[in-house]
């Protein structure tokens, strides 16, 4: 790898992060302890009910051709009630958590998207907002007024019958889905955005069937578990203004598809778009890995140009339909085009930043995104070469994800650190 390409890549990353675990650690001044928001413990419940039926009623399976509500509720426990379904929050969430509960922080109200096989699974509308209680996250917070013995959810529906909601629910979302006739093992996944950035992601998986008997036979035992995967980083330290793009790539179970939702900044808040790959979230491991060996090999610019737009080729797809009928390639392209088209040379010009989130579960660790050196041409109609090819690290300051990140005070101040140089060589 040369100096283009690390550059390209961001490799002061390292440095960036050490110097963020450091924020407030000044030389000969050790950290002071502070009570931390990260510490409170938060989980997310899921389940179906009937619309039908009486609310706060989970059914074990969705029958085909159903009209079901699916709930996310956060709250304080996870709930022990037969058909819910209950797994902690990611540490990425209970970073923003921390920064919640600082005095005079308003209640902050979260985008929840829900992605389904539309083969099985209908659902209208997809996105929908959830907002946070702080003042009773605050309070359990700090003088922790629940009994962790009690029947959450029977407290949970009697109070819903009252008028009222339980101190140990901090928020929740429902959304109306319709099943098709297709039976068989099916996957939600929740995707969470807080200020146009994902921050989470919840994925469940269960049995589309028409009786206890097809649910045995069809599905088996469902697999329900949230991985604890990346965190991301504000690159350089950046303000907390929006990014101008925001990717999530979402892959909870190995033998899944990947799936993609795109926000841009100049949309809507309701406004997303998803995208399914055609690659199991194993296959999209190591389609990632190979595509950095094949940009770490490249001994010229002509080389990387073409391995960049084929990086470009695998996150967005020609084939890949969104759902006013176009692909998401179009859609790309077309945010991306205008930058292109500007000199990033100049000193006016402001990268903005493109925020990439991507979890996987399974027993492989998660590749990371060589985003910025996706390329792209500028007419499809030419030849790619470097006059008419763009690298998107050119144009933008890409935030990625790391693998390991904690905001809460550090025990000590860093004592040794180190430095990342590019070669010799370069200039």
């Amino acid at each position: 790898m040369d100096c283009r390409q690390g550059a390209l890549l961001g490799i002061c990353v390292p440095l960036l992060l050490g110097m963020a675990i450091l924020k407030g650690c000044a030389a000969g001044n050790p950290p002071t302890k502070s009570a931390q928001g990260s510490d409170l413990e938060l989980f997310w419940n899921v389940w179906a009910e009937d619309q039908d039926e009486p609310r706060f009623q989970p059914v074990p399976n969705l029958k085909p051709n159903g009209r079901y509500r699916i709930a996310l509720d956060l709250a304080a426990f996870q709930y022990r009630e037969a058909g819910a379904i209950g797994m902690p929050t990611s540490q990425a969430f209970r970073n923003e958590v921390a920064k919640w509960l600082k005095p005079g922080m308003p209640p902050p109200t979260l985008k929840i998207l829900l992605l389904a096989d539309r083969g099985r699974v209908s659902v209208d509308p997809s996105a929908k907002d959830l907002a946070v209680d702080l003042i009773k996250m605050r309070r359990v917070w700090q003088s922790g007024l629940v009994k962790a013995t009690e029947d959450h959810f029977r407290i949970l529906r009697a109070a819903y019958e009252e008028g009222v909601t339980p101190n140990f629910e901090f928020g929740s979302v429902f959304f109306d889905v319709q099943t098709a006739g297709r039976e068989g093992l099916t996957t939600l996944s929740f995707s969470v955005w807080y200020q146009d950035r994902p921050i989470d992601e919840i994925s469940v998986q269960m049995c589309v069937a028409g009786s206890t008997d097809d649910e045995k036979r069809l599905c088996g035992a469902a697999s329900n578990i949230i991985p604890q995967g990346l965190n991301a980083v504000r690159v350089a330290c950046q303000s907390d203004k929006s990014p101008a793009a925001a990717i999530h790539f979402i892959a909870l179970s190995s033998d899944a598809k990947v799936v993609g939702v795109l926000h841009l900044s100049s949309w809507a808040r309701n406004e997303f778009v998803s995208w399914q790959l055609s690659q199991s979230a194993e296959e999209f491991r190591k389609n990632i890995s190979k595509q950095l060996e094949d940009l770490g090999r490249a001994n010229n610019e002509e080389t990387l140009l073409a391995d960049g737009e084929a990086l470009f080729a695998l996150l967005f797809p020609t084939s890949a339909i969104v759902g006013d009928g176009s692909n998401i390639r179009e859609h790309v392209l077309n945010f991306l085009l205008p930058y292109f088209r500007q000199d990033p040379s100049l000193e006016a010009y402001q990268p903005p930043s493109i925020f990439v989130r991507m979890i996987q579960a399974g027993p492989s660790p998660s590749s990371p995104i060589p985003l910025g050196l996706m390329a792209a041409r500028l007419d499809d109609k030419n030849k790619l070469t470097r006059s008419n090819g763009r690298f998107l690290g050119e144009y933008f300051l890409i935030e990625n994800s790391l693998e390991t990140q904690n905001y809460q005070s550090p025990n000590k101040c860093v004592s040794r650190w180190a430095m990342l140089l590019p070669p010799r060589r370069c200039k």
